[in-house]
């Protein structure tokens, strides 16, 4: 990520009436759609990486109360961050969480991520030893395809797991 002119500050809200005149994100506050997310980002770089931690995991992302953390790496180590299908499949006893990545005025911040996602013809659900699901099926491949949409096009609201809750 270069250097930004105009990011916002560590504590911009979760919600904000005006966003664009206070600031820039580097990437907006979001879940990871697949099953795991192994992040490599060096210590010695901004610490840019927050965490929305909340209570309100069954809620959507616009209904939830919390606070935003920064994700401090430590030194060779990756962070690993559970997706929204991981959530599926451990019938939410592992919960995506909601992140975003900072800007930064001075300093570019490299990362590398790994996204571990199923095959797109995959059919995830909660696995049957973990009781009563709590999720419909989802197609990996449709779930993927509209989370892309909602990413890149303007179709509106962008598909949540939560939308998957029995």
């Amino acid at each position: 990520y270069p250097p930004c002119p105009n990011p916002v500050g560590a504590d911009f809200p979760l919600h904000s009436p005006d966003a664009e005149t206070e600031g820039y994100l580097a990437i907006n506050r979001h879940t990871d759609a697949g099953v795991l997310t192994v992040l490599r980002q060096r210590h010695d770089e901004p610490h840019s990486l927050q965490v929305f931690i909340s209570d309100d995991a069954d809620k959507d992302h616009e209904s939830r109360d919390g606070q935003w953390v920064t994700v401090s790496p430590h030194p060779g180590a990756f962070t690993i961050n559970v997706g929204d299908m991981m959530q599926v499949y451990s019938n939410d006893r592992y919960v995506a969480p909601l992140h975003r990545v900072l800007a930064n005025r001075e300093r570019a911040r490299y990362s590398a991520p790994f996204f571990f996602n199923p095959p797109y013809a995959t059919d995830c659900a909660p696995l049957k030893t973990l009781g009563a699901p709590v999720y419909d099926v989802v197609n990996w491949g449709e779930f993927r395809r509209r989370r892309f949409e909602g990413d890149f096009a303007d179709v509106g609201k962008e598909v949540q797991i939560a939308q998957f809750r029995k």
